[in-house]
């Protein structure tokens, strides 16, 4: 495949999932009613067309000579100073994490067609799943810090307004809420890092352009760190991950199973550059993960709900890959994300809740009766 057909694939991927999700948006203000089938078949489309285009940009990735290719969008701005451009980056990594996301959500989105059948905010769901996806999508995709941190926010508003889905309650907004302030708070590390970068004037992509300074190096990899915290819900900032599971059990699975909470372990691999240069934002990094995975690891062993202990179990997972990204073993900590996000994607889906539950015990007290459940 050549690279100016991969330069043309590149945008689409994220875009196909943004552009369904404006369509889905400018039929819901325009009062349009949408049936069920309608809104399925559109998410469908959108979300097996990235993850065929994601296919074909990783097979074109193996092919060429480097297995990386830059696809320049033009520039934020230009002074004469300053240069902000715009760009997508793929290598493995990116393109492995792209095919992941896509068909993740492709899967969670079939699920959901039934999980959620006649239920009234149908197309809330839907819509919310399509920006979800084209946020992470763009994270996953972004060449520099200032495009993933575009992707990043639209993945945090996507995924607080997952979690308060069920709004005719006040735990779910009071969780959605408390979610939304951690995302805000640890993002504007990722903020600070960009406009350090910039006062610098370096380059504001994955890895310092020329020597950096000893103190700018630590400063750029503390304030990463913390902005991966809130994604990851590392301490002190653990306490929304089991609260989010408020959200219906298809996005509680999307977001803090398979992707979402994983987007601080993806922030760590690809800046690792900067954690190379500084090992005190690596002790920094190691030390919160540590003492994460250790408290995770004690909370999941007493839940009594099967979700909150899938919430705690993946934590522990995830400060685990961070500690690995600490020691500088990106490839083993890659491989560790793929797999749990595979398995606990599984797991999560697969999880009853206490009203499905309810619900088949009512219909049958036999095992096979018992086993089924709403959304099969």
């Amino acid at each position: 495949m050549s690279p100016e057909l991969l330069c043309y694939l590149a945008p689409a991927i994220p875009a196909l999932p943004a552009l369904a999700f404006l369509l889905l948006a400018s039929a819901s203000l325009a009062g349009l009613r949408l049936s069920e089938r309608f809104v399925s078949r559109v998410t469908a489309l959108a979300l097996s067309s990235a993850f065929a285009l994601s296919v074909l940009a990783a097979y074109g990735v193996l092919q060429l000579p480097t297995q990386q290719l830059v696809v320049d969008l033009g520039a934020w701005f230009r002074s004469a100073d300053l240069e902000l451009p715009m760009t997508l980056l793929l290598d493995r990594l990116s393109v492995a994490m792209a095919v992941v996301s896509s068909g993740v959500c492709g899967l969670v989105g079939r699920f959901a067609v039934s999980y959620l059948h006649q239920e009234r905010r149908f197309l809330r769901f839907f819509g919310l799943l399509l920006l979800f996806t084209a946020g992470m999508l763009l994270v996953v995709l972004a060449g520099n810090l200032p495009l993933l941190f575009c992707g990043w926010e639209l993945l945090g508003i996507s995924a607080s307004l997952l979690i308060g889905f069920f709004d005719e309650r006040l735990g779910p907004v009071r969780n959605a809420l408390r979610a939304f302030l951690c995302y805000r708070a640890c993002d504007v590390g990722i903020l600070l890092a960009i406009a350090l970068l910039a006062h610098e004037g370096r380059d504001v992509g994955f890895a310092p352009s020329g020597s950096l300074a000893v103190d700018v190096g630590a400063g750029v990899g503390l304030l990463l760190t913390l902005g991966s915290l809130g994604k990851s819900a590392q301490l002190p900032l653990s306490g929304w991950l089991p609260r989010a599971m408020e959200g219906p059990t298809p996005s509680s699975a999307l977001c803090y199973g398979a992707l979402s909470v994983h987007a601080g372990v993806y922030l760590m691999l690809r800046c690792a550059p900067f954690f190379e240069a500084s090992w005190v934002a690596r002790g920094v990094l190691g030390a919160i993960a540590c003492a994460t995975a250790v408290w995770a690891t004690l909370c999941a062993r007493v839940q009594t709900d099967v979700k909150n202990g899938l919430a705690f179990a993946s934590l522990t997972q995830v400060s685990l890959m961070l500690v690995e990204i600490a020691l500088g073993l990106y490839s083993l900590a890659l491989v560790h994300m793929l797999g749990h996000i595979a398995l606990r994607t599984l797991q999560l889906l697969r999880a009853p809740t206490p009203s499905t539950t309810r619900t088949c015990a009512r219909r049958s007290s036999g095992p096979l009766h018992a086993a089924r459940r709403p959304g099969w």
